[in-house]
């Protein structure tokens, strides 16, 4: 499908998701094995030991790879459209979107886990 390598997620965006919550060491190890970038190590030897990977994200770890950067948004709403079977988000499905996405980050700004400004 075309595109699967407009939206795939290297291991650092992963880890940048995923630091928020949890401690350093294990975010790194989760991001080893998580990203889905073709490139990565991890990725390659798994698919030698066995076969090719098909990585699923929930909607809920989108949600917080569009928090990294304006790249990990662009990616994230390319991968929940293609998850929901569309080109790309309808207008109202983006808002909704948008809407989530704003709530998490507000979420973890007030738990101190991101900052401020955007």
């Amino acid at each position: 499908m075309a595109g699967e390598k407009e939206d795939t997620f290297t291991e650092d965006e992963v880890f940048q998701a995923l630091r928020p919550g949890m401690p350093e060491a294990e975010a790194r190890r989760l991001a080893k094995y998580m990203a889905d970038d073709p490139s990565s190590p991890e990725l390659i030897r798994l698919e030698e030991a066995e076969g090719p990977v098909s990585s699923m994200y929930s909607e809920g770890m989108l949600l917080l790879l569009s928090l990294v950067s304006s790249e990990t948004q662009r990616k994230a709403e390319a991968r929940v459209a293609r998850q929901r079977l569309q080109p790309e988000l309808t207008p109202e499905q983006h808002a909704e979107w948008e809407a989530r996405r704003l709530e998490l980050r507000q979420r973890l700004i007030d738990g101190g886990q991101l900052p401020a400004e955007d």
